[in-house]
């Protein structure tokens, strides 16, 4: 079961973070990308960013310490 909190937790951190990548960079682009130009932006962006990372870094922590404060308590 531990196995299985600690997974859930980084795929959930994973895709809140993907999801703020992919608002920031819809709003931060001023070029008339669109299509695949779009998208590789998108996974550059999320890619090789470190403040993602660290994003991601951050959310699995919080996710997985409420998760064992949830047993916990």
């Amino acid at each position: 079961m531990n196995y299985f909190k600690g997974i859930l937790s980084g795929l959930a951190a994973i895709i809140v973070t993907e999801l703020l990548t992919i608002w920031w960079t819809i709003r931060a682009i001023h070029s008339k990308a669109t299509g695949l130009d779009a998208i590789v932006a998108m996974l550059r962006e999320s890619v090789f960013s470190p403040l993602v990372w660290s994003l991601a870094i951050s959310f699995f922590t919080i996710f997985s310490s409420q998760a064992n404060f949830a047993i916990n308590s």
